[in-house]
């Protein structure tokens, strides 16, 4: 088959003219059908993903597997009222303890709908980390230095089409002769991530006394989405190794057994 050739997509049943990927087995999807699977979020906004769905290494029976999960994200979409936004790309459900990242100055149920972005439950969070940009430095018309830097909050879900995030929630910035931990927008920054902690410690207590099985409330799935946020660059290898140090201490043999199971690096 050449370049230009045309195949029927297996999952329309259309055929896929010039946009089209040739899974492992065969089988051949249109770019909208891949499109409608996929869900990327508008760096522009502040919300980072790397997820890859559908690939020349998937099988036609995993593609109909996260074609149903889309659907099924689609319905749950359709009850999510958004009660409280942290931020411009944080919105809670209060009532369902659900959470989605999207930008709340385009938020309408409709909006909402077009989009399909993914919807999680708070007690689905495995993971949170605050990291920071590079600092720019500059100087003020009155030749005194500023300092500023982006904060970002990495989250990593328990789901299994799309897992971590990272999501900006505010700047820091400096004046001249201030420390950095100490100015303006820190408070802010760490109201947000406590205020996620909190609501997905309630999440997980209340689905706990409901006798709920809870993965995402283990080690097991901490090590894994630190894993998977290092990966991607969220998170950088210095804070791996705190945290290493964290839970593990001094034991070295442990901290093998930890980074060889999770592939951390």
């Amino acid at each position: 088959m050449g370049l230009f050739s045309k195949e029927t997509c297996a999952v329309c049943g259309k055929e896929t003219r010039f946009t089209k990927i040739k899974l492992a087995d065969g089988n051949y999807i249109c770019g909208k059908c891949s499109s409608e699977i996929h869900y990327k979020h508008d760096d522009f906004q502040g919300i980072y993903d790397r997820t890859k769905l559908v690939n020349k290494k998937m099988s036609l029976e995993e593609v109909n597997s996260y074609y149903e999960i889309r659907k099924q994200n689609l319905e749950e979409l359709k009850n999510f009222n958004c009660s409280m936004p942290l931020n411009k790309n944080i919105l809670i459900d209060e009532q369902s303890n659900q959470l989605v990242l999207f930008d709340y100055f385009s938020y309408t149920t409709n909006k909402l709908l077009e989009k399909n972005p993914p919807i999680f439950k708070l007690k689905d969070l495995a993971f949170m980390h605050l990291a920071f940009s590079e600092i720019k430095e500059s100087q003020t018309v009155t030749g005194k230095g500023t300092a500023e830097s982006k904060a970002y909050l990495i989250l990593g879900f328990e789901d299994p089409v799309f897992d971590v995030f990272k999501v900006e929630i505010g700047k820091i910035k400096a004046k001249e002769g201030l420390f950095f931990d100490k100015v303006k927008g820190t408070s802010k920054v760490e109201e947000i991530f406590d205020a996620i902690s909190a609501m997905r410690n309630a999440a997980i207590a209340e689905a706990d006394a409901n006798g709920t099985v809870i993965p995402a409330n283990s080690m097991d799935s901490f090590w894994t989405m630190l894993s998977r946020a290092s990966f991607m660059g969220y998170v950088s290898s210095s804070e791996v190794k705190d945290y290493l140090k964290q839970y593990c201490g001094k034991d070295k043999t442990l901290i093998r057994e930890i980074k060889a199971k999770y592939n951390i690096k």
